[in-house]
């Protein structure tokens, strides 16, 4: 049987050990992970990390759509199961451990079983198998990563509801609607001075052709006149003069 034979020749030993490494390492991940996270909500006037940055960025998307985030503690939730690192969010890398400590025990217990002649080996494999979970659980106890993220789901609702971050983008939006305003009425006062200039032209206009038209017209009636008899021009202008004056 090939798997009494890796249980012989400690191959389940050797994998057991191997998989209670990975178990340990997935949470020494894990705890750099929160305690960067951590770290970064120290300084939220001037977040360096990807995290903070992405939040700040999609807290004020919401904000401008819906005018407001009526539930805070549910939209930092849901960016909390969205984070990745290594393309693995932070429930994946939790469970990393649990796996590696059922991992562990199934293989000490089938390297136990499968060596009953073997004194020595089942006894390797008992220890082994009990320090390999004990370390799993130990080192998951001492990090407390419930904890943690209770912590930094405290720290990250403080940040947005209370360091005035929303009221930060309703003061942008506000100033985006007047600068709106502002930009519509210029555009409408210079449509309203394009349109007196234009009024202003076109007068212009007309009292220049009114007095072409004048001039054109006093020509005319001069030349009449220095055709006509100087006593018939005397007259002419006594008749006008007294339809002026009546």
């Amino acid at each position: 049987m090939m798997l009494q034979t890796m249980a012989e020749q400690k191959v389940l030993f050797y994998t057991m050990a191997a998989v209670c490494v990975i178990g340990v390492f997935s949470q020494l991940i894990l705890n750099r992970i929160y305690a960067k996270l951590l770290a970064d909500t120290k300084n939220t006037s001037a977040p360096h990390g990807r995290f903070m940055k992405q939040l700040r960025q999609r807290f004020a998307n919401c904000q401008r759509l819906n005018d407001e985030v009526s539930n805070v503690s549910a939209f930092i939730k849901r960016q909390l199961l969205e984070y990745r690192y290594w393309n693995m969010n932070l429930h994946q890398w939790q469970r990393v451990s649990a796996y590696a400590f059922v991992l562990c025990a199934a293989l000490a217990g089938t390297g136990y079983v499968l060596v009953p002649e073997m004194a020595a080996v089942r006894s390797l494999y008992l220890r082994g198998g009990l320090i390999s979970c004990a370390a799993i659980l130990v080192f998951g106890s001492v990090m407390d990563f419930r904890y943690k993220n209770r912590n930094l789901q405290t720290r990250l609702e403080d940040f947005l509801e209370n360091t005035g971050v929303g009221r930060e983008f309703e003061e942008i939006s506000i100033l985006d609607e007047k600068e709106t305003k502002q930009k519509k009425g210029l555009g409408r006062g210079k449509e309203s001075g394009k349109e007196k200039q234009m009024l202003k032209e076109n007068i212009k206009n007309g009292l220049k052709e009114a007095a072409a038209e004048s001039e054109k017209i006093s020509d005319e009636n001069a030349e009449i006149l220095k055709q006509m008899d100087p006593q018939e021009q005397e007259r002419i202008i006594r008749e006008v003069l007294k339809e002026f004056l009546a």
